[in-house]
């Protein structure tokens, strides 16, 4: 698949060789290191991927169909998103990284990140479970 495609990835213990559960101290520093943001993807990544061609009676023509459907894919990739950069998450946590043939950070592993975020969710609730103790 297309890299940061939705993928099914089988979760059951009979495919995986254990290694350890994730340190949730750990994992809660390395929640603090992300920086969320708000972006828009760059227009010119995507301005002369719309030009849709097909061949009818051995002619060239536009594809107005298939342009459509890219222009309104577009009109969503140019909206205002919210996320994280691969490269931030590079620095945190290379191995939720996916990276380009150049070896440059390319897209997230969103679905490996929920465990971090549980990991880290989970120190918080002890902390809040010792201070409600105290």
């Amino acid at each position: 698949t297309d890299a940061g495609a939705s993928t099914c990835v089988v979760s059951s213990l009979r495919f995986k060789d254990w290694i350890g559960p994730l340190d949730p101290v750990a994992s809660l520093a390395q929640v603090g290191r992300l920086t969320p943001g708000t972006y828009t993807y760059k227009a010119t990544q995507f301005s002369d991927r719309c030009v849709r061609r097909m061949t009818v009676h051995g002619a060239e023509v536009p594809d107005l169909e298939a342009e459509a459907a890219c222009r309104e894919a577009l009109a969503v990739a140019l909206r205002e998103h919210v996320g994280f950069t691969a490269e931030n998450m590079h620095e945190v946590e290379p191995r939720l990284v996916w990276y380009d043939k150049r070896g440059r950070p390319l897209t997230i592993n969103f679905e490996e990140t929920t465990a971090l975020l549980a990991s880290a969710i989970q120190a918080l609730t002890a902390r809040v479970a010792a201070l409600e103790a105290q």
